[in-house]
């Protein structure tokens, strides 16, 4: 019996982020990319070099990439759009 090799794709995405968001914010947006099963990793604080920076765009473009196919639409813009909504509610939630 021959065994198929599967293609090498990760089984988990990971959306790349940086910097020191509001708490509110990374919640949000790691509910949402847990949605698409996207893990979402801080890989620096504040402090970037252009070659991170390049690095985590390269990256991230690569899962929106992904995205875009499975869901069949602008995946940056309706997971933006997600994550906004996402910390309105919270927000609006807190200050009730």
């Amino acid at each position: 019996m021959v065994k198929r090799r599967m293609p090498d794709t990760p089984k988990v995405f990971v959306y790349q982020t940086y910097g020191l968001p509001e708490p509110i914010y990374d919640k949000a947006e790691k509910e949402v990319f847990q949605q698409y099963n996207v893990e979402v990793r801080r890989v620096t604080g504040c402090l970037v070099t252009d070659s991170l920076l390049q690095s985590i765009e390269n990256n991230n473009k690569a899962v929106y990439r992904f995205l875009d196919k499975k869901l069949d639409t602008n995946s940056e813009e309706k997971i933006k759009a997600e994550i906004a909504q996402r910390v309105r509610t919270q927000r609006a939630g807190k200050s009730s």
